[in-house]
C-alpha cells in the first residue's frame, strides 16, 4: 500500500518492546526486521517514528489505541522532511537501492544531530541493496555515529549481504494465520474494500498487506472481472507502459497463483512452464522484450 494505514495491528508487543530498549538506551545500533511480505513491517516502523514525534501526553493517548489520526506526519517522515529521520527505498521504476542514496545518508550522519535527539534511518526492503550501495553502507554499520540507529526490512526470503547481516540484530517478525486473518478483516474495512470474488488471487498464507495491495491494484485497474490469465498479461502489459515495478511483482504474485492451481493436474509439465515462464519475465524485463513469449508460456497451461 502506497498509503500508511492509521491504526497499527498485532504490533503491540513488538512496538512495547522496542520503545522500552530505546527508552533504556538498549537499543542495538542496527538492526534488521525480517517477515513475510506485506506482514506490515513498513506500516510498524513508520507508526514507530510518528509516535517518536509526538509530546508525551499524545504517545499516551496512542498507545491505548495504536491509531494515529492524520497522516500528515507519516507523508513527512516518507518524504525524508523530519530534521533526525531519513527512510531510504527503490523507486517505483527501479528494484534497486542504489549507492547515491546511501552515500546520502552518510552525508545526514556527518552532521549533528537536531537537538540532540536520536537519529534514525529506516532502510525498506534492504535485499534491493546493489553490490555498491551494500558496500557503502557496510562501512557506517561497522563503526555508525553515536545515538544513531539503522533499521532495516527485508522479506523472509530475501538475501542481504552476509556481512552487514552480521552486523544488526535480528528482530523477526511473525503472525499466526488467525492473527493475519484478523488483520485482514480490519484492513478492510478501514479501506472501505471488499474481498474479491476471485479466490484464486490469494491462498492461506498470503499476509494480510499482500492482499490488500492486490484488491487495491485490481479496483484501481477496474479488474475485478478479469480471468487470471488476462490479469497476469495486463500486469505484464502496464509494466511496459509505466515501468512500475510494482505491477510486474503483482503479474508474477498472480502468475504463481495460476500455476499453483493447474500443476495437480500434470505437475512434471507445469512446473517447467512455470519455470519457464520467471525466466521470460526476466529476460523480459532485462532486454525490454516484448510479452509474445510470456503469453506463449501461459497459453500452454492445462
Amino acid at each position: 500500500m502506497n498509503s500508511i494505514n492509521n491504526t497499527l495491528y498485532s504490533y503491540e508487543y513488538y512496538f512495547r518492546f522496542l520503545d522500552k530498549l530505546l527508552n533504556k538506551k538498549k537499543l542495538p545500533s542496527s538492526i534488521i526486521f525480517n517477515g513475510e511480505r506485506g506482514i506490515g513491517k513498513r506500516t510498524f516502523l513508520l507508526h514507530f517514528f510518528t509516535y517518536l514525534q509526538l509530546n508525551q501526553n499524545e504517545k499516551d493517548v496512542y498507545l491505548k489505541s495504536f491509531l494515529i489520526k492524520s497522516n500528515f506526519l507519516f507523508n513527512k517522515t516518507l518524504n525524508n522532511e523530519i530534521p533526525h529521520i531519513r527512510v531510504i527505498q527503490n523507486n517505483l521504476k527501479s528494484k534497486n537501492i542504489n549507492i547515491e542514496q546511501i552515500r546520502n545518508i552518510i552525508s545526514f550522519c556527518s552532521y549533528a544531530s537536531f537537538n540532540e535527539k536520536p537519529r534514525f534511518i529506516l532502510i525498506l526492503n534492504a535485499e534491493n541493496l546493489n553490490l555498491n550501495a551494500s558496500n557503502s553502507l557496510l562501512k557506517i554499520l561497522e563503526n555508525p555515529p553515536p545515538n544513531t540507529y539503522f533499521f532495516l526490512t527485508k522479506s523472509s526470503n530475501g538475501i542481504v549481504n552476509n556481512t552487514i547481516s552480521s552486523r544488526c540484530f535480528q528482530f523477526n517478525i511473525k503472525n499466526t494465520r488467525s492473527k493475519n486473518d484478523y488483520v485482514f478483516k480490519n484492513l478492510l474495512n478501514d479501506f472501505d474494500v471488499k474481498a474479491p470474488v476471485k479466490s484464486e488471487i490469494f491462498d492461506k498464507y498470503d499476509t494480510p498487506g499482500s492482499k490488500i495491495n492486490r484488491i487495491l491494484y485490481l479496483i484501481e485497474h477496474n479488474l475485478k472481472n478479469v480471468s487470471l490469465v488476462d490479469l497476469i498479461i495486463y500486469c505484464l502489459n502496464d509494466y511496459t507502459k509505466t515501468k512500475n515495478i510494482v505491477s510486474v511483482i503483482y503479474g508474477v504474485e498472480f502468475a504463481k497463483k495460476f500455476f499453483h492451481t493447474k500443476i495437480k493436474f500434470n505437475f512434471k509439465k507445469n512446473y517447467k512452464l512455470y519455470n519457464l515462464f520467471i525466466i521470460s519475465v526476466n529476460h523480459f524485463m532485462k532486454f525490454n522484450s516484448d510479452l509474445s513469449v510470456s503469453v506463449k508460456i501461459l497459453n500452454k497451461v492445462n
